[in-house]
């Protein structure tokens, strides 16, 4: 043993190993990371209950935490996850290592409330609080880890038995995210998995399908170090865009293995008229099979996407305003499925599916100017005239219990609806085009609004 805190007030054992270790064990020596970045995810490789080694993963941050005075730890001296995407902890996993999505360790488990049946609450010992918090010099991580006193936050991986000579990874689409400008950068990080240098790389980016960049990097990387890359320049388009990014050739070569040198990215380029829309995919079984495909009505642009094979996840789009036709694609599984437009910070769709299938919706989204929308004695249409898809929201005092009716010329009752809910998503593909009449009843008041489809 070399290092550990004096009096419990951190949780923590470094220890050296004095054998070689053959290599017929195949090695593979973790690389850490002692710096304050709050992990983007954390996996946790353990034995509960002494059972045979799992793996518990988190796809979201976690948050700094403390885990209680009365048990004599440091305050804020513990990473926590709120709740397992995939697995759990239990009794005897204690001192787990946790994984960031850099593959680099950052605490230790000391305990929680976590079960299989319960996966909430779980803190990890932080290794940067234990990197110099003593006054023995001794028990401290860097006295071991960095004895030239570098000032390095971070140590890459070695893999002594790696086969690739060539090989590189794409690890993440870092920008742009969600909402993004038109001067957004587009930015990866790359990672070289292989044993020789990394000196050059052919990268090609495909942005919505259709609008292709080919350039080659050039520099010096070694195993295990990450580097980030900037496309020489862009296309996006104003809505929901897609990017694919592919690597081939390090070093002038094929590369050693392709299973990790593509990656897509769904996101959204913003302008001054846009709604922040939040999807949400929840499953027990697994997101893996499902996948999404999104159409805005007005300029037939699409967007689609699979989802991560993980218990749940999200997406935000910037949607300018108009109607989307909505599908869901969700083979062999049960899911909870919400839209939220955060922007107006209410829910647009949200249902539980019991069974497999394939669903289709429509809504629209609401303008910020409120010239473009018809209105009616505080009660908005959107759009009128419009074409397919018609969204009414009805004033204030509507808000109770109230019933929607649509009629034609005629007379004909052709829609009616009774809830309170404060927003009716109408779809009239089957309606012809010509006038409408649109009837609101509440107890205290009632409206009639023309309504026109082109």
């Amino acid at each position: 043993m070399l290092a550990a805190p004096k009096n419990h007030e951190l949780d923590y054992t470094l220890v050296e190993i004095m054998e070689p270790i053959p290599s017929a064990y195949k090695p593979y020596f973790a690389g850490w990371d002692r710096s304050l970045d709050t992990p983007k995810s954390i996996a946790a490789i353990h034995h509960p209950s002494g059972a045979a080694k799992k793996l518990s993963i988190e796809n979201d941050p976690v948050v700094s935490a403390s885990i209680g005075s009365n048990m004599g730890y440091l305050d804020d001296s513990h990473w926590k996850v709120l709740m397992w995407d995939s697995g759990a902890t239990e009794g005897g996993s204690s001192g787990a290592p946790a994984f960031n999505d850099k593959m680099k360790l950052v605490g230790m488990l000391t305990g929680g409330a976590a079960t299989c049946a319960n996966p909430y609450n779980d803190y990890f010992s932080k290794l940067n609080a234990a990197w110099n918090y003593s006054a023995e010099p001794e028990r401290n991580l860097k006295t071991w880890l960095d004895p030239s006193d570098t000032q390095t936050q971070t140590c890459n991986p070695y893999d002594p038995t790696t086969k690739y000579l060539n090989n590189v990874a794409i690890k993440e689409i870092l920008s742009p995210q969600n909402c993004a400008s038109f001067d957004d950068n587009f930015v990866i990080e790359i990672e070289n998995t292989g044993n020789n240098q990394l000196t050059s790389l052919h990268v090609t980016i495909v942005f919505n399908q259709n609008e292709r960049v080919d350039f080659t990097w050039t520099g010096n990387l070694a195993f295990g170090a990450r580097t980030q890359i900037a496309a020489p320049e862009t296309f996006y388009t104003e809505g929901a865009n897609s990017a694919e990014v592919y690597l081939t050739m390090p070093n002038n070569l094929p590369d050693d293995a392709q299973e990790d040198n593509y990656k897509q990215q769904v996101f959204s380029v913003a302008n001054d008229n846009v709604n922040k829309i939040k999807m949400l995919f929840v499953s027990r079984n697994g997101l893996s099979n499902v996948s999404w495909l999104l159409l805005n009505e007005n300029t037939n642009a699409k967007i689609e996407a699979s989802l991560p094979n993980s218990n749940s996840a999200s997406t935000i789009l910037c949607l300018t305003t108009g109607c989307y036709r909505f599908e869901l694609i969700h083979p062999n599984i049960a899911l909870q499925f919400t839209i939220e437009n955060e922007s107006l910070y209410k829910t647009i769709y949200n249902k539980q599916y019991a069974n497999a299938g394939n669903e289709v919706f429509k809504f629209c989204i609401f303008p910020y100017n409120e010239s473009r929308v018809y209105v009616s004695d505080q009660t908005k249409v959107f759009p009128n005239p419009f074409t397919e898809v018609v969204f009414i929201k009805p004033a204030e005092n509507f808000a109770e219990v109230y019933s929607a009716e649509i009629f034609n010329m005629l007379g004909k009752r052709l829609f009616g609806r009774q809830n309170n809910l404060s927003d009716i998503y109408i779809d009239t593909s089957d309606y012809p085009p010509g006038v409408y009449w649109l009837f609101l009843n509440a107890k205290t008041r009632k409206e009639k609004i023309l309504l026109v489809k082109i």
